[in-house]
């Protein structure tokens, strides 16, 4: 049965939605991983940290690009969830700092950094799953 494409609508706007909370995911992952340096006191993990950082700018690149192709502004979608960044997150990594426990510290970060990525691997499997019913609608 071929669907009507009225019918396919709700299913774009929700993919758009998705596309703003991968996008503010990527952002909100830069913001905590370059906290999390400034914990770090082992080299390998500043690298490791380093590489994601770098990544996930140029995941959060290529979806500013999808969002501005399909008409949305990216600026406006990351103001808009700026206020839910994870702050506390941020606040837990600068409190360790100023405790002076170094390796806390670390500890701490890491936490941070890891919830940071959960959230990010949920927004795109929102988004992989979105895709997937609109393919099998579409059909």
């Amino acid at each position: 049965m071929s669907r009507r494409s009225d019918d396919l609508l709700p299913q774009a706007a929700r993919f758009l939605e998705l596309l703003e909370l991968a996008y503010n995911a990527e952002l909100t992952r830069v913001c905590h991983v370059m906290k999390a340096l400034e914990c770090a006191q082992d080299e390998s993990l500043r690298r490791e940290w380093r590489a994601r950082i770098s990544e996930a700018r140029a995941r959060a690149a290529m979806l500013a690009r999808m969002l501005s192709e399909l008409g949305a502004d990216p600026a406006g979608a990351s103001a808009a969830a700026s206020s839910d960044r994870g702050d506390c997150l941020l606040d837990a990594m600068e409190l360790a700092l100023r405790n002076g426990d170094l390796a806390a510290a670390e500890a701490v970060a890491r936490e941070c950094v890891l919830l940071a990525e959960v959230h990010c691997t949920q927004a795109w499997r929102r988004m992989q799953e979105a895709m997937t019913v609109g393919a099998t609608l579409a059909a």
